[in-house]
């Protein structure tokens, strides 16, 4: 049986194949082909969905820009009052603010090369499909990397630290006149616009249209956690994706039910992985 390795396997299973491999895995996904041994073109997959674990230089970045940008924002709000600084002194409320803006961007633009394009999943995914011997993903293996939430939370840290300290000593770097009363003022305000922008951007989209999940029962095939949609009702699931010459059109997995209704779902979303959908609809529509 071929199967589409996940987590780390991926990983070795990838650097496990000759470099002549790699790099034919390369020029096909350039040219929007799958590879055509589906035991190969199982582990391109594989490797395209591996989610690299964070350089730790990136991580530092993240945290350095975060607290300069998100403390001096901070700092001037609570503040209240006015800067009063002229010529090079802007730098010492400036001088944080860029920087920590432009750290925040460098690391945010940093991706893991992979060297095959990620428009190569979804001919890869029929490759793989191809074979008689396919058989469905495994569930996805604990990570080996360090959990992200211990960097959001040292972001956070860092970036209350940073205003703590500017506010203290707000008199000396900044040359401001303190407005207590307006600096409160102005934190819970920005809290509170916060606050709205979520609930605006929760209401702006209809929860009903946002499908992101699909699980394989006995029954059928559940919607979002919904009462499954029976085997007899699906009339075809295939996949769209992106392209060397559409590369930021999204992938997605198309249901289409025999009543006329299109069901769509995001490449990686929750539950089920495509192949996995795709190939249960074949062993009970057969």
């Amino acid at each position: 049986m071929v199967t589409i390795p996940v987590g780390p396997a991926a990983h070795d299973a990838w650097y496990a194949l000759p470099e002549e491999v790699r790099a034919e895995a390369r020029r096909l996904g350039e040219a929007d082909q799958g590879h055509p041994d589906p035991a190969v073109a199982a582990v391109v997959v594989g490797w395209l969905r591996y989610e690299q674990p964070w350089p730790w230089w990136r991580n530092l970045m993240l945290i350095a820009g975060t607290s300069l940008f998100l403390g001096m924002a901070l700092a001037l709000i609570a503040v209240g009052g006015t800067v009063q600084t002229h010529g090079l002194a802007n730098l010492l409320w400036a001088g944080p603010i860029l920087g920590g803006a432009a750290l925040v961007i460098a690391a945010g633009r940093w991706t893991a090369r992979k060297g095959v394009p990620a428009w190569a999943e979804v001919p890869n995914i029929l490759s793989f499909l191809s074979s008689p011997q396919a058989g469905p993903t495994g569930d996805e293996e604990p990570s080996r990397s360090r959990p992200r939430y211990l960097t959001l939370l040292a972001m956070a840290v860092g970036s209350v630290a940073v205003a703590a300290f500017i506010f203290r000593r707000s008199g000396l770097p900044l040359h401001t006149q303190l407005d207590r009363p307006k600096g409160w003022l102005n934190l819970f305000g920005v809290a509170g616009s916060l606050v709205l922008v979520g609930f605006w951007r929760r209401l702006r989209v209809p929860q009903a249209a946002e499908l992101r999940r699909a699980d394989i029962m006995p029954a059928g095939i559940s919607f979002d956690g919904n009462p499954p949609v029976a085997w007899a009702d699906v009339e075809d699931i295939g996949l769209v994706g992106p392209s060397a010459a559409t590369p930021h059109v999204k992938g997605g997995v198309h249901c289409r039910l025999r009543d006329g209704t299109l069901v769509a779902l995001p490449l990686r979303g929750e539950g089920a992985p495509p192949e996995n959908l795709i190939l249960a609809a074949a062993a009970h529509l057969a």
